[in-house]
């Protein structure tokens, strides 16, 4: 039998969430409970592609204060799931094109603004 299978039949899982309380079970619930809007998957995918070359514990750090900084009521998010759902909303094909749709405006931009010049 697998650890996964026996812990959860030992309860272990339960006894984990149980003893969770006060402050830190209302943190627990706020990320729980985070709608997660297109432009923040985004937001998220982007500054965690920015800061991909990196140090690990320097990008974690960065990736972490960036985010705090662009969405300042979502502080108490965990930097180890912000990078699991960073991962995640990469996967999907609709952040993946507004990524590059985003990106390729970016350089018209640029192309444009070194025409006038």
């Amino acid at each position: 039998m697998d650890n996964a299978k026996r812990f959860a039949k030992e309860g272990w899982g339960r006894v984990q969430e149980d003893s969770i309380s006060g402050k830190a079970q209302e943190k627990y619930t706020q990320l729980k409970s985070v709608e997660w809007t297109m432009e923040m998957k985004v937001t998220l995918v982007q500054i965690e592609n920015e800061e991909g070359q990196r140090e690990r514990d320097y990008f974690m750090k960065t990736v972490k204060e960036r985010w705090v900084c662009e969405y300042p009521e979502h502080t108490t998010a965990n930097i180890q799931k912000l990078l699991d759902n960073a991962v995640r909303f990469r996967k999907e094909q609709t952040i993946a094109n507004r990524i590059l749709v985003q990106q390729r405006n970016e350089v018209e931009n640029n192309i444009q603004g070194n025409q006038k010049d």
